[in-house]
């Protein structure tokens, strides 16, 4: 089977890594990747590893024409089998692109929960509708991450019957704890061996309240002074200005640890004591699988599939509620080790019975085969 993946971009997200993990279980020869605005981080990585990799440079809606009749003849010429686009531009334009250039089997993927949220980009939310439009005749199937963003979607007219669950999976074997990898985390940043991290990944976004986190890491100062904070994710760095004075406004300079974009981050996340997710709206976040596999009990925002991910091994807090976050964690880092330890366990083990990466990838090509079996007069 010739597979084509379309993504909007190719930067350091959790959909764009999920993407990757699954076109990691294909030959390189049997793939090809587009993007439609640029390569970034992920790309780069998919390049090295010896795929195909390309992008349109979109940039503005004005190149939006240019790029879908340039799609259209890569199409023809790859003439791939299974057209599997990912989030919404990219269903959007790669979707019909896919459909007029010949291919029927077209699977859309959303990687988003909360199709209302107004802390999701206004053009976002009108593509979104426009899909929803389109869903009935576009995609075979519609892949989605999270139980939230089926009920979402199909509440503003996406087609239900094309709906079919697979959720985000995860590398137990690459992500999992490590002592060596917690006290080099601490040694890194000059800690004593002693201290506590919370942890929290995540690009700079206001979608991921970046702002909320720091509110409760100074909330949770007032009683702890001695936890220590490590943010990381794409211009999450010393160099953000507008951070930088989040954090100095809290009075946390010297307990706020910006990493920027990381590629290590099995080893980060494996020197955590909590992880936190502070965002506002999320689909199936993957960060909290990743640091669940490593071990790390997780406190997070009621968001996407957050609370189904997390079950009994950590916390859900409403969204926005910052002062429960960090009375959360503080619940959690008061703990004796040992039961610390055993919820970080519990924790890994949710993953390894639910969210197994093979287990993930066996229902994409189920899913896959599906789309393609379903095209009229099909011949294997």
């Amino acid at each position: 089977m010739k597979l084509l993946f379309i993504i909007t971009g190719l930067g350091a997200g959790g959909a764009e890594v999920a993407l990757k993990k699954l076109v990691n279980h294909y030959p390189s020869s049997a793939v090809e990747i587009i993007s439609l605005q640029y390569v970034g981080e992920i790309g780069r990585q998919l390049i090295d590893e010896g795929y195909r990799v390309s992008c349109l440079n979109l940039r503005s809606p004005v190149m939006a024409p240019f790029a879908f009749f340039k799609l259209i003849r890569k199409i023809r010429k790859l003439n791939p089998d299974v057209v599997s686009t990912w989030m919404y531009h990219a269903d959007l334009i790669g979707g019909l692109a896919a459909k007029l250039a010949g291919c029927q089997a077209v699977v859309w993927g959303i990687r988003h929960a909360d199709v209302h949220s107004n802390k999701t980009k206004l053009m976002t939310r009108i593509i979104a509708r426009i899909c929803a439009k389109l869903s009935g005749v576009v995609p075979t199937y519609v892949a989605c991450n999270s139980n939230r963003g089926m009920i979402s979607h199909t509440s503003i007219g996406y087609e239900k019957s094309k709906f079919r669950l697979i959720p985000n999976g995860f590398d137990t074997l690459k992500f999992s704890p490590n002592n060596l990898q917690y006290q080099g985390l601490r040694e890194s940043l000059g800690l004593p061996k002693q201290a506590m991290v919370v942890g929290m990944l995540a690009r700079f976004d206001p979608i991921k309240n970046h702002q909320g986190f720091i509110q409760a890491a100074a909330c949770l100062h007032a009683t702890k002074p001695g936890v220590h904070y490590v943010m990381v994710g794409k211009d999450v760095s010393p160099e953000n200005v507008e951070l930088q004075e989040l954090v100095r406004q809290a009075g946390l300079t010297n307990h706020v640890h910006l990493l920027g974009l990381r590629v290590d981050i099995p080893e980060i996340l494996a020197g955590f004591d909590v992880l936190a997710l502070t965002s506002w709206s999320e689909g199936f976040p993957t960060v909290i699988g990743e640091a669940m596999a490593s071990g790390v009990p997780c406190v997070a925002t009621d968001v996407g599939d957050a609370r189904y991910i997390i079950a009994d091994t950590g916390s859900v807090v409403n969204p926005g509620d910052m002062r429960g976050i960090a009375e959360s964690i503080a619940k959690l880092l008061d703990l004796p080790q040992s039961e610390r330890e055993e919820m970080g366990r519990k924790a890994r083990q949710r993953v390894v019975d639910n969210f197994a990466l093979t287990d993930v990838v066996h229902k994409y090509n189920s899913l896959f085969d599906e789309a393609l079996t379903s095209i009229p007069n099909f011949k294997k």
